[in-house]
Order: structure tokens, then sequence, then C-alpha cells
């Protein structure tokens, strides 16, 4: 059944939808012209700021909110230059936590147990009550004075993200600082903890982010969570009633309530098969029970689970990219008709003036004249010496681009030994250091390298080393380095000192080598009165240029290339996962800090065989008497799944008893299994979207290239931070929204 006309498409075929984008757009490029006619900044500096604005995550809808004056200008370029110093004051209140004394302490410093035998703490240094109430006061004023300047100075600037909110938490934030002043020392309960974690949400538009996604995950995971809860309570009850009086299975199914929490810490594989073993005795077949419980939660619903985070977490952050992306696109169109006004061209001196402005910004200071002249080639697609709108709007993607003009220096053989340069063996040479071999040649030099090192390590570690063998490795090590040194004098000869300093892992590989030399020969001479490990350690750094060798082989260089993205992309991710945990490790210390001390009856073994594993395993160092040592707990919680003897340890000792179990079994839900699967989720399409990779990018460089003309210029897509790198993710969802919207 054909689909029924719409009123867009009727208008299309009478040709009216045109004559209304074409009046919609005579009303932008109008406006335009009134905000540049009201306003003091030139056109370029007007169109730099909606530029600015747009790559720091803050598009405009509208002129509304473009300051006029000259003062506005100056003011915001301070506001962007100084972003790295609330960024950093924000790093450090989060910090703080971690070196505050734990409230359960005295005034005087003093962290003991009520016995007055030691804690077992993290070690970390803490600040004293004074120091640390001034470095609080001192930080929270760095993000007030900005808060208020953004508010009195640029007030219609929304230069930060919800502002009103940001100053709530400010306010709460000075009110605790008053608060702690007022009590004296460090009260028994304070907030600033978790209004700390909120703080880097309001600074890192990737992070903020990251935060919607991994939210919008949450009503889809309850609605299979309880499914997977329904079936644990199920199970739970069936085997409470079977074997709650057999003899030995009193201490995981005695009554309903053990016999619940038994069921979940079966399902998180924990102390597993502990429960098995109390009923085997009893019955054999209840074995196929416990496995038919384990197929079906772990293997079946576990992975549901995972699947319905999955989709949603990639779902929302697809519609996210999209989203960003036309919202870009609108803001962009504003800065164009600033920029080019009635006549609709951009030159390129227009572009000259306007990336002379945006260069007042420090982060676009390396937008020198040689990368804007290439950057407005790369946006001029029709050749035509002028930007037109659509070009323009692709300046941030072009500006994502690295150019790297390839010199055309004369090699040094060429220039000072011609002769030598033309004879058949040097021109042999220079074929192999430009080939493959030399690359698979010198990843086997390295390999042996590393073998050298790790059985000189082995003879180190079983203390068999001799004056004579010591002597013997550092001569083999010499002999490696003079190996690297002729591999980096080839390539010097052969391509030019300046093409090789250009490449970054060529540096890398001057300054090991000629440490390792250094090293090698301080030992050798003479051995006996110097350290071998120094260049054992230097070597330790030079087989990480291994990974790097790895990516020229073709089975290794997909794997090498998703790790060099995932590095940097997931960032915004693992630092929600690191203020996850901290919010939970904050509220452990809050209620449990102070708990776990060897002399606790509570924590016992004769008293409480509960807490027999906890003591046995000797797990005194997994508690929550710190900041540090909480964050630890919680982190090896998620690594293992669920630590139950921790659980049973901290719940034995704490006032809250058995309730206590419940903040182990939210942290389990929390960050195992939502937070640890959008980062399964995000490294599975990751890794989806470099397997399916096409040419089409290859192609697309090679036309640019093909536009500088006697100028060997390589253009190479920079993916070095979240947003490029979902861009890639989902760029066929994005290619699919706007050819429907074209």
């Amino acid at each position: 059944m054909a689909d029924e006309p719409t009123e867009e498409t009727s208008l299309l075929a009478s040709g009216e939808l045109k004559d209304v984008d074409e009046g919609m757009a005579y009303d932008a490029v109008e406006d335009a012209e009134k905000v540049v006619e009201a306003s003091e900044m030139s056109r370029h500096m007007l169109a730099a700021w909606i530029v600015d604005n747009t790559m720091r995550g803050a598009p405009l809808s509208n002129f509304d909110s473009l300051p006029r004056t000259l003062a506005n200008r100056s003011a915001y370029l301070f506001f962007e230059n100084t972003s790295w110093l609330r960024q950093l004051a924000v790093f450090c209140l989060v910090l703080l936590s971690f070196v505050e004394l734990p409230p359960y302490c005295s005034a005087a410093r003093e962290c003991v147990a009520p016995d007055g035998t030691s804690l077992f703490l993290s070690g970390v240094p803490y600040l004293s009550a004074v120091a640390a109430q001034v470095v609080n006061a001192l930080l929270i004023a760095i993000l007030v004075f900005f808060s208020l300047f953004d508010a009195f100075v640029l007030p219609d600037a929304d230069l930060h993200v919800r502002p009103n909110r940001l100053r709530l938490l400010h306010l709460l934030l000075v009110v605790d600082c008053v608060y702690v002043a007022a009590y004296g020392g460090y009260p028994p309960f304070r907030f600033a903890p978790y209004l700390r974690a909120l703080l880097p949400l309001f600074y890192w538009t990737s992070l903020r982010e990251c935060t919607t996604a991994v939210l919008a995950t949450v009503r889809p995971f309850l609605d299979a969570f309880f499914i997977c809860t329904l079936f644990m309570v199920l199970f739970g009850w069936i085997v409470t009633l079977m074997y709650h009086d057999a003899k030995y299975a009193d201490r995981y199914f005695g009554n309903l309530t053990v016999g619940l929490y038994s069921a979940f810490t079966s399902l998180t594989t924990a102390d597993w098969p502990m429960q098995v073993m109390a009923i085997l005795d009893v019955s054999r077949l209840s074995a196929f029970l416990f496995i038919g419980f384990i197929v079906i939660g772990v293997f079946l619903l576990f992975n549901v689970l995972l699947a319905v985070v999955y989709n949603a977490y990639t779902g929302h952050m697809e519609q996210l990219v999209v989203d960003k992306l036309q919202q870009r696109r609108q803001s962009l169109g504003l800065a164009y008709d600033v920029l080019t006004g009635d006549d609709g061209t951009c030159g390129l001196e227009d572009v000259h003036r306007l990336f002379n402005e945006l260069r007042k910004n420090k982060r676009h200071s390396e937008l020198d004249e040689e990368r804007v002249e290439m950057v407005f080639t790369a946006l001029d697609d029709d050749e035509n010496k002028s930007i037109d709108r659509e070009e323009f709007l692709d300046i941030i993607k072009v500006l994502q681009l690295k150019f790297i003009v390839e010199l055309e220096n004369t090699p040094p053989m060429e220039k000072y030994l011609p002769g030598v340069y033309n004879t058949p063996f040097w021109r042999g040479v220079s074929n192999y250091v430009r080939s493959p071999a030399l690359v698979r040649h010198m990843a086997l030099v390295m390999m042996a390298n590393i073998a050298v090192v790790v059985w000189e390590s082995t003879m180190d570690l079983r203390k068999t080393e001799t004056s004579q063998s010591i002597e013997f490795y550092a001569t083999l090590e010499v002999l490696f380095s003079f190996v690297y040194m002729l591999e980096m004098s080839l390539k010097i000869l052969c391509t030019g000192l300046d093409r090789f300093w250009k490449d970054m892992g060529n540096r890398f590989d001057f300054v090991i080598t000629c440490l390792l030399l250094f090293g090698a020969v301080y030992v050798l001479f003479p051995f006996s009165e110097n350290d071998p490990q120094v260049v054992r350690y230097l070597l330790i750094i030079r087989c990480l240029r291994l990974v790097a060798l790895l990516a020229d082989f073709p089975r290794f260089r997909r794997i090498v290339q998703v790790f060099s993205l995932l590095i940097p992309a997931s960032v915004p991710l693992f630092t929600f996962f690191f203020l996850s945990l901290y919010v939970f490790a904050a509220a452990g210390v809050e209620m449990f800090g102070g708990l776990v001390y060897q002399g606790n009856p509570a924590l016992n073994p004769e008293n409480n065989l509960l807490v027999d594993a906890f003591v046995g395993n000797d797990y005194w160092t997994l508690n929550f008497n710190d900041m540090a040592a909480g964050w630890h707990t919680l982190f090896s919680a998620v690594i293992v799944g669920y630590l139950t003897e921790v659980a049973e340890a901290i719940a034995s000792a704490s006032r809250f008893g058995d309730w206590t179990k419940w903040f182990f079994i939210a942290s389990f839900v929390v960050n195992t299994l939502v937070v640890s699967n959008c980062v399964i989720a995000f490294v599975v399409d990751l890794f989806v979207m470099e397997d399916e990779e096409d040419d089409n990018w290859l192609v697309d460089n090679a036309e640019l290239q093909s536009r500088y003309g006697a100028k060997r210029v390589r253009i190479l897509q920079e993916r070095t931070s979240a947003d490029q790198v979902y861009a890639s993710m989902f760029r066929e969802k994005v290619k699919h929204v706007f050819e429907q919207s074209t």
C-alpha cells in the first residue's frame, strides 16, 4: 500500500517547500545582519565565538545569547583560556576526599581502634584539619568566582551547563565548608564527598554525556533485573523449603532470609560451590538443581542483562551523536550567516581572519597560517576558491583532521656523498630501510633482547648471578644497543633527519636507544661497581615500542588499532566508574569506618563462624577505614563479582547487622551489572566498528590529498577523544539520518 502524501511532500511537489526554505534562509541572513550592525565586534569575532561554543559542546540555536561588545569578547576569552583552572580545582576537590581524615577519627588526628590498637589503613598521608579546610575553601572559592563571573559579566552567554543547578551545588559546598569550620574538627557526617562527585558532570561534557547514557540503561535494566530477581527468589525459596533442616545446610539455607541471600551469592558465583557442598551430603541429586540454576541464571539471565544494557547504552549514544551533529550544523549555519553577510560567500581571506580570532583561544593555538590554508583547501570541495554554506558546515570535522606535510629534504647521503648514494648497493640499502622487512627484522631483534632480559631476571630472582654473568649480559646489551643505533642511523641517512624526527615513534626510539647504550656502558665499565638493574628498567620501557611494531603486522593491526582508540575514548566511561565507586566508598566510610581491626570481638572466628573466611584469607586490608581503602575494596568486589567474605565481616561488626549486606548488593548491581556492562558495550561496539571499517575514508583521503598538488600532504583522521570515536562508531546511522533530511 502506497504511503499517503503528506503536507511536506505536497509542498515539495509543487515547489513551495523550496520557497519556504529560501525564505527561512533569507530571514536567518537578515537576523545575522542585524546582529552584526548592533555589535561592536566584527563579523569574524562573532563567527569565531559561535564556532568556539560549538566546538566546546554548547552550540547556539539562535543569536539571542550572542554578546555584542568587545568587553564581552575579552571576558569570554579569559573564561575559555582558564578552563584548565576550573577543571584542576574540581579534580583536586575529588582527590581531597582521599587525604582528609576519616570522620570517625579524633580531632587529634588519631585513627585508632577502640581498644587502642592500630587500624588497617590505606597508608595515604592525611592532611591536618586546618590544611584540609584551607585547601577545600580555596578550591571552592575558585569555582564560585567563575560561577559569579558567568552570572554577572556574561549573563546571557551560558558559559556553564545548567548554571542554576551548578550555583546551588556551589552553595551547598560553601555551607558544608562553614559547617566543618563551625564544628571545629571532623563532623561525624558530611555531604561534601557526594557533592564533589557531581561537580565533574558540570565541567566535562563527555563525562556528562556518558552519565546520561548510563542512566538511560536503568529502566530497561530494571525490567530484566526484575525477572532475574523472581527467578532467584523462587530458587532460594524452593531450596530452603527442601533443605532448611538438613545437617550442615543451615548456614546457607537455615531460614528464608539466609536462603535468599545464599541464592543471590550463588548467582554471583561467589563462594561457589560451597552452597552445593553443604547439601550434597544429604542429596546427591541436588547438584542438578544447582547446576540448572547456574546455567539459567549465569549463562542466560545475566547475559540477557548484558544484552539489555548493551542495547540501551548503544542506542542512547547513537541518538546522542546524531542530535549533536544536527545541533552543530545548525550552530555553524549561524556562524556562516554572520561571517558572509548578504553576499553569502566566504573566501580565503575570511577564513584567515576567522582563524586569527579562533587562535586567541588557546584551544586552537595550533592553527598557524600553513594549517589555515590546508583547512581551506579541504573545505573547498568544488575547488572554486570560496566556501559555500554546505562546505562550511564541515569545518569542525576538517579541524579534527591531522595534516602532515612530508618534507622534501635531501637525505644526508645524497647531499654529502652522492657517489655512494647512487651506487646499486646504497639503493638496495635504502629500499630495505623503507620496506616492511626492516620492521620484521627489528621485531625479531627486540624479542631476542626481551628473551635475554627475561633469562637474566630469572637468574637474578634465583640468586644465581655471578660477576661473570653480569659482565656477559652487559656486553650483550651493548651489542643490542649498537644494533638499535645502526637502525636509527640508517633511517636518518636514507630519509633525512627532519623526516625521521617528525615521527613520534622514531623520537621514542632515539631517546630510549641512547639511554640503553649509556646504561649498558655504565654497567660494563666497571661492571662490578654499577647496578645492572638500570639497563633492565630501560629495556622494559623499550619493550613498549614492540606494541607499536605489532601494528605493522596485519594479524595484529586490528587489535592494536582498537586499543589505540579504546584508551583515550574510554576515559569518560572509566571516570564515571571511578566516581560511582567513589560515592559508595564515601558512604562506606561514613557507616563502617573504623570497624575492621584484629581486636574486634565481632571478627573473632571463635565467636562468629561467618567471619572465618575473612580472617583465614587475611582480608584485613579490605575495609572502609578510609576512602582509599574503601575504594579499593569496592573495586576488588567488582573484579571478582561479589566479596561474600567482606560483606559478612562488615555486617558482623556493623551496628546495622544484616542490613549492611544491602549496601554490598547495591554496589554489585550498580557497578558490576550496570557500569561494567556499559564498558563491555562500548568495547564491543568499538571493535565491531574497526572490524567493519571499509576503505571509503582512504578513498576520501586520496581525493583530498590530490588537491594539494605538488605539496606532499598526508591526511589522517584523529580519533583521540570520545566524541570523535563515537562519531566513527555510528557513522552509518549519521549518514542515513542526514540523507533522509536532504
